[in-house]
């Protein structure tokens, strides 16, 4: 403290002596000084860390989060504590404000936290400020899971089913990390019978002229997964293929009698009608010799069996109430089998 001296005058006395007394300024000092009767206190919390507020959910504990906490007094010192640390998973440097990893993060639970960062100051005040840190999900901690069908249907489709026809068969597989996603191929789609939908897993017809009962009577199809991480998962499906008896209720078996040009419409010997296989556009030739046919065979509701004169035969196929269910074009061989002669035919897809 400085002390200058003060003189007071009393007018009109010659000669008069001064009296000096101390009088006490206190020195200024604008870069530390706060305005007379306005403390400056502790500033407002701000990040200094440029970076953003992340953190992977595997990365080890004492992992900076992107947050450096700063406030100040000046003429003070500042330290930093969290009010709030999400239940223990961050912690802060005290007197750094360098906010870390302190607890297990789970981005498929939680993708991210407030924390609450208190600065205290030496005078007293503090202040406080809440920040949101992201937990990014780590995608190689989890592989794509197996395959079930979540369809409860029966796996099986008819012969004659349309191309675009679900089977009973929607794939399912899930990757347990947060951001993967899944999709579905076909490794084995019974030489192009089936395909599957890249995003649901339905599975369905892709070539019905590739399905027959008469052929094969079930196929096996085989699905991948696939995680946008990379990892990929495989399972076998039987599908079952159904006869179509609208399909097989043409194969006729008949009799030639060996004497004239004529064939006679008998009844079918046992299983004859069951074990046939198709055969298209070939020519009928009788045993024997060949015989320009015209009706084979015919009934009175309209269904009939013929050979027209371009050498293919045409079946047309009437319900018990006359109603065409199916006419085609086709022919096959005749054969002779315990005496019987079998006509085989079915309808053209």
């Amino acid at each position: 403290m400085t002390s200058f001296p003060v003189k007071r005058g009393f007018v009109g006395s010659a000669g008069q002596a001064s009296v000096g007394f101390p009088c006490a300024f206190a020195p200024s000092n604008a870069a530390t000084d706060s305005p007379i009767g306005e403390p400056a206190g502790i500033s407002a919390i701000s990040d200094a860390n440029a970076a953003l507020n992340q953190v992977i959910e595997t990365a080890v504990n004492g992992a900076a989060v992107g947050i450096t906490a700063f406030a100040e007094e000046p003429g003070h010192t500042v330290t930093y504590s969290l009010a709030d640390s999400a239940g223990g998973l961050f912690a802060i440097g005290a007197s750094t404000g360098v906010v870390t990893k302190a607890g297990a993060l789970d981005a498929e639970t939680t993708q991210s936290h407030n924390i609450t960062v208190r600065a205290d100051s030496s005078s007293g005040d503090s202040s406080t400020a809440t920040f949101s840190i992201a937990v990014l999900d780590d995608t190689s901690e989890f592989a794509v899971g197996a395959i079930s069908d979540v369809n409860t249907a029966a796996n099986e489709v008819s012969e004659s089913a349309a191309n675009g026809t679900a089977v009973g068969i929607t794939a399912s597989a899930a990757d347990a990390d947060a951001t993967d996603t899944v999709t579905y191929s076909l490794d084995s789609s019974a030489g192009g019978a089936f395909a599957i939908d890249a995003t649901t897993g339905v599975v369905t017809v892709a070539d019905t002229g590739l399905i027959d009962f008469e052929t094969a009577t079930s196929h096996t199809i085989t699905v991948r997964a696939t995680s946008s991480d990379g990892s990929t998962s495989t399972a076998a499906f039987s599908i079952d293929v159904l006869n179509d008896p609208a399909d097989d209720a043409l194969a006729q078996a008949v009799r030639f009698d060996g004497t004239s040009d004529s064939l006679a419409r008998a009844a079918n010997p046992t299983g004859a009608v069951d074990d046939v296989n198709v055969v298209k556009a070939i020519p009928i030739k009788m045993m024997g010799g060949d015989t320009t046919l015209q009706y084979i065979w015919a009934n009175a509701t309209g269904s009939y069996i013929r050979r027209n004169a371009d050498g293919k035969v045409e079946v047309n196929y009437a319900d018990s109430a006359g109603v065409t269910r199916v006419n085609m074009f086709s022919s096959s061989t005749l054969r002779v089998a315990d005496g019987w002669v079998l006509l085989l035919i079915t309808p053209d897809k």
